[in-house]
């Protein structure tokens, strides 16, 4: 393990090209079962990019129905190279995941990992929460009619952004 890290940290620096850093990287996770994936969705205060870790479970949950990644979209959702397919088909053949031969099922989030997918969620409902007029809504909501359909969704909303306010306090002190 040792030696693992030793290489991590020569991986990091300067004496590999970026390309051996990939290769490295690539080799180094995924004989561990897992791969270091760059996000897509870009922050201009980070000055490092954000990465997420893609296990083997994942992928092979992403591999069967009703996603049924090809080696192509595999190849894609790890945002490397297309060079790099042969390379990475193999790892998965060691990991047990079998892409399929064709992707079924694609949206616009398919490229996102799950847990790039939960921090966008937990940000959508920070901005929300902050930033949408509570008191305006449920006077909108008010002036359709149904007093209690009214009151009963402003009063599921409220409880819906309060616990989203609790689950990032509950996140933030991990």
């Amino acid at each position: 393990m040792t030696q693992i890290l030793e290489v991590k940290a020569r991986a990091r620096s300067r004496f590999f090209t970026k390309q051996e850093r990939e290769r490295l990287g690539l080799f180094l996770f995924s004989s561990l079962g897992r791969f270091l994936v760059e996000s897509l969705l870009k922050v201009s205060d980070f000055h490092q990019t954000k990465r997420y870790l893609v296990t083997s479970e994942k992928l092979r949950r992403r591999c069967s129905l009703p996603e049924s990644y090809s080696a192509n979209t595999v190849v894609s959702y790890l945002r490397k190279a297309k060079g790099q397919k042969k390379k990475i088909t193999e790892r998965l053949g060691e990991l047990d995941v079998t892409p399929s031969k064709r992707t079924k099922l694609t949206s616009q989030c398919s490229k996102l990992c799950e847990d790039e997918c939960s921090d966008l969620a937990g940000d959508i409902m920070y901005l929300a929460a902050k930033f949408i007029p509570q008191k305006t809504v449920a006077q909108d909501l008010l002036e359709e009619g149904n007093v209690h359909a009214a009151l009963a969704r402003t009063e599921d909303w409220r409880n819906t952004l309060k616990t989203e306010d609790c689950f990032r306090v509950s996140l933030g002190n991990i």
